[in-house]
């Protein structure tokens, strides 16, 4: 059982208000990996049908945000505490002119968000053509270049999804890390070189066809990424639930909410 106080006296005024807003939406955001972490332990998702994982990310969000999000929780007045540290640092450094701390901390995270939004926009149109025709939910595509690319912010070579480069093929040399006896290891490798992201999305869905036929038609996230890694896509042990975290996120529910929205 939570232990709780009265409100935080300092949280007072518009800013204090605003502050209090911000602490609730984060413990929310907390409970909500707490609960789905916790769930991991007790029967998959994915075993309830088609279209449950996103059932129990709803369900997850909606305990964490009713049942925790509370403004008299202990843990909402520890982090009104750090926001304002947060606010009162920022103020001396980044605060844009004219606006309140509380509203630069909120303008960094927006902008974080407008960044996803704009590179799921681009892809979007093109993931969709390819999941349809592997057979599989176009979100299981999207999170797994959201999570290859940081959202679009490095795919050197428009390639969107990790791919690495096979004998003579275009390549760049990046910085990766496999997993070497159970460590992740820094090193490097030839990664796979594209005119284009619909050039990288044709030649993934190839791939996928010839070298990992036991993921095409997929009926979730978890299924498709989990046939990835039996196929070896990836020596990460712990890639396919990064897809599924990345696909179940708050992010990912922001950045679909905003895609769609723009589908007549």
């Amino acid at each position: 059982m939570l232990v709780t106080q009265p409100a935080n006296p300092a949280a007072t005024g518009p800013d204090g208000v605003k502050l209090v807003a911000e602490a609730e939406k984060l413990e929310a955001l907390l409970w909500e990996q707490v609960l789905t972490c916790m769930t991991k332990s007790a029967l998959p998702a994915s075993a309830l049908g088609t279209g449950s994982d996103l059932y129990t990310g709803m369900v997850t969000q909606a305990l964490s945000s009713t049942l925790f999000g509370g403004t008299d929780s202990t843990l909402t007045q520890q982090i009104v505490g750090q926001l304002q540290a947060r606010a009162t640092a920022a103020a001396d450094t980044a605060a844009p002119q004219g606006k309140t701390t509380v509203e630069a901390l909120s303008t960094r995270a927006g902008g974080q968000l407008d960044k996803a939004v704009s590179y799921a926009r681009s892809v979007w149109p093109a993931i969709k053509e390819t999941a349809a025709s592997l057979g599989v939910p176009p979100v299981a595509l999207l999170a797994q270049s959201a999570l290859e690319t940081g959202w679009g912010a490095s795919a050197p070579g428009n390639n969107l999804f990790g791919i690495k480069a096979i004998g003579g093929e275009a390549a760049t040399v990046q910085n990766t890390t496999e997993e070497i006896g159970g460590l992740m290891t820094a090193t490097q490798d030839r990664f796979a070189a594209y005119d284009s992201g619909t050039a990288c999305l044709t030649h993934y869905a190839g791939l996928i066809r010839r070298a990992y036929p036991q993921a095409v038609g997929a009926a979730s996230v978890a299924e498709y990424a989990s046939a990835l890694v039996q196929g070896g896509y990836a020596t990460d042990s712990h890639y396919a639930q990064k897809i599924v975290d990345t696909a179940q996120s708050p992010m990912m529910r922001s950045v679909l909410q905003a895609v769609e929205g723009d589908t007549p």
